[in-house]
């Protein structure tokens, strides 16, 4: 029988990596493991995520359940990874090595050199169980010259359960890797996940972190350029609302030169949420003709709503090209008015502006099948948080 959490030294507020957000209410919970699901009765249309123009590979409570996986497409390319396979390492962070200690069954996934498949990979997690938590484990390898747009995704159909994921990303020389983690948990949950990605030589990344679900969310975002001339490309959205609390981290590590990142992150903010974006980019010594932007944007739909944004520059070589800023701010009246005024509605008007505020976001993930999927998403989410219930015809936040 495995027994519940205990002794483990959640990062407190003082760890300036988590300093805008607190896992009091998290650590006071003392879940258990989620045991094995029976959910005899579960078919696909009740997991809302699944999608017939993907691959799906669909984890219950921490193990793969076959029957609403499509296994056969993609078993000859997986291997399954079972607690205590691994061995333990002192540079893991806090909740990684509690990932690594609870690990009911993770999944790695290679594909092979020059390869590519002819839909994108959907690994979707679920958990059914309140008051249970599941450790959800992956790693992914692209081999030179290979080609993957790859699916994180995360809901719960039961409130207070928590999912604490670990993602490692390999990206051979002069492979490609389209990546989206979305996090649509229910708002009595709660995520928090680590993505660590090794970029080789020539590599090409675009990724996309959409969060919109959980109580309190947190995704770190780690990515370190090992070989000359890779490219990264990592954005964030996020949609809030009540008092949801959700939290982005993400370090690039410039580890050689000629190398180029940019970083942008969004938000949209009502009633009393909070977002937090920390962003560190480092440029490591020698790393010469190195280039990276980052910029986080937040849009506050309600005068409780708060956004606390820190992009961050550590730069170590004198060759390089380096920015960073962020923006805090509400609805255009200008904007707003100008629509009125053409006999737009006033809803119709305020859905126009916020969710033109982070739709480039999704019109910018490359593969159509996945931009077309999210931008259904972005919108039922929008509407159903009801994020601009908060604002006025003036387009001040009440």
């Amino acid at each position: 029988m495995i027994q519940p959490l205990q002794n483990f030294q959640f990062p407190t507020r003082k760890n300036e990596d988590w300093h805008y957000t607190s896992l009091r209410d998290l650590s006071s919970q003392n879940f258990e493991l989620a045991t094995k699901s029976n959910l005899k009765s579960l078919v696909r249309a009740e997991l809302v995520l699944m999608n017939s123009e993907f691959y799906n590979l669909v984890f219950i409570d921490g193990e793969l359940n076959k029957e609403l996986s499509d296994w056969s497409e993609l078993s000859h390319m997986a291997k399954f990874v079972d607690a205590g396979s691994e061995a333990s390492s002192s540079d893991l962070l806090p909740l990684e090595t509690l990932n690594q200690s609870y690990l009911q069954q993770g999944l790695v996934l290679t594909v092979p050199k020059n390869q590519s498949l002819s839909k994108p990979v959907q690994i979707l997690s679920v958990a059914t169980q309140s008051k249970k938590m599941t450790q959800p484990k992956l790693a992914i390898n692209l081999e030179e010259g290979s080609k993957l747009s790859l699916v994180e995704s995360y809901s719960s159909l039961q409130g207070g359960s928590w999912q604490n994921s670990v993602t490692k990303i390999h990206v051979a020389r002069s492979a490609k890797l389209e990546y989206l983690r979305l996090q649509e948990e229910n708002k009595a949950s709660f995520n928090t996940g680590l993505t660590r990605i090794a970029l080789a030589e020539g590599a090409h990344l675009e990724s996309l972190s959409f969060t919109v679900g959980a109580k309190l969310g947190r995704h770190d975002l780690l990515i370190s350029l090992q070989g000359e001339n890779a490219y990264a490309r990592a954005q964030g959205l996020t949609l809030a609302s009540a008092a949801q609390h959700l939290d982005h981290n993400t370090v690039i590590d410039h580890q050689v030169g000629h190398c180029t990142t940019s970083q942008l992150y969004k938000s949209v903010l009502n009633d009393q949420a909070r977002s937090v974006f920390t962003g560190m980019v480092k440029i490591r010594q020698g790393a010469q003709k190195a280039s990276s932007d980052q910029l986080n944007n937040n849009l506050l739909l309600s005068r409780e709503a708060e956004a606390d944004s820190r992009p961050q520059l550590e730069i170590l070589a004198d060759d390089v090209k380096a920015t960073h800023g962020s923006t805090v701010g509400q609805l255009n009246p200008e904007e707003l008015f100008y629509l009125l005024s053409r006999a737009i509605p006033r809803e119709m008007a305020l859905e126009m502006l916020s969710l033109g505020f982070v739709q480039d976001l999704v019109f910018q993930v490359s593969d159509q099948k996945v931009q077309s999927w999210l931008s259904q998403i972005l919108l039922k989410n929008y509407r159903a948080s009801n994020l601009v219930s908060s604002v006025n015809t003036s387009g001040e936040a009440q």
